[in-house]
């Protein structure tokens, strides 16, 4: 969220997959909107980055003077990368949150095997240790299965970038027979990874997932939501609203 700053003196190259930059558009802008006061850079700032956009796909190389990189597959959410970089004969992996368990969205990373001189990871998780995938994913389904059952309604709150994408292609492939809708900034996150398929593990997949999902489209639809709908994913601020 910090990268604009960069840009407040001179242009330089941002390199990034297509789906980070896009995604990044769109978190960006809703940070300058909610704390702009607080922030060192502006919109302007955020444009000048844009305008020296570079996008990458997995494993393409790139020269620049004395050094060479490549983004890597961090398996974490659609987009998401480490960096391999080579600079004065010394080898050196990057990566922020990274995983190597194939999830509903994203195939595990694949990390080089290969000698690094360094390795810098910057992550959310360190030593803990999950539940099996599949566990959790049965024991999420039989709840909402339960709430249903008794005549309830299921409230869903999920990060807008992954998380909730996630949410909706696990319902989806368990085939749970509920009205599904989606709400707040994962409705554009949705069409970014629609329209980077090469990104997605399943793109036909997650197409089916979200045609099969409802949007709301304005507060009209919110008022009505809780009559027809079953189950609703949206970040925890648009179901506290």
């Amino acid at each position: 969220g910090g990268v604009p700053q960069f840009y407040l003196r001179e242009a330089k190259p941002f390199f990034a997959t297509p789906v980070t930059t896009e995604v990044m558009r769109i978190l960006i802008r809703d940070m300058i909107k909610l704390s702009g006061y607080y922030l060192p850079f502006e919109y302007i700032e955020f444009e000048a980055m844009l305008k020296q956009r570079h996008d990458l796909a997995y494993g393409t190389p790139v020269k620049m003077k004395n050094l060479e990189f490549k983004l890597l597959d961090a398996g974490h959410i659609p987009g998401s990368a480490m960096v391999e970089l080579t600079a004065g004969g010394k080898r050196i992996l990057y990566t922020g949150d990274l995983n190597t368990e194939t999830t509903r969205l994203c195939l595990g990373a694949k990390v080089p095997r290969k000698r690094f001189d360094a390795i810098v990871i910057e992550s959310t998780y360190a030593n803990k240790d999950h539940p099996p995938r599949k566990t959790i994913e049965v024991e999420f389904v039989d709840a909402i299965k339960a709430v249903l059952h008794d005549e309830g309604k299921v409230l869903v709150p999920a990060f807008a970038v992954g998380r909730s994408q996630e949410m909706l292609s696990v319902m989806h492939a368990y085939k749970l027979k509920a009205n599904r809708i989606v709400d707040g900034m994962a409705r554009s996150v949705n069409r970014i990874y629609m329209d980077n398929p090469d990104f997605m593990r399943t793109p036909k997949a997650f197409a089916k997932t979200i045609n099969s999902t409802r949007e709301m489209m304005g507060w009209r639809d919110r008022r009505t939501a809780v009559r027809r709908s079953d189950v609703m994913v949206a970040p925890s601020g648009m179901l506290q609203g």
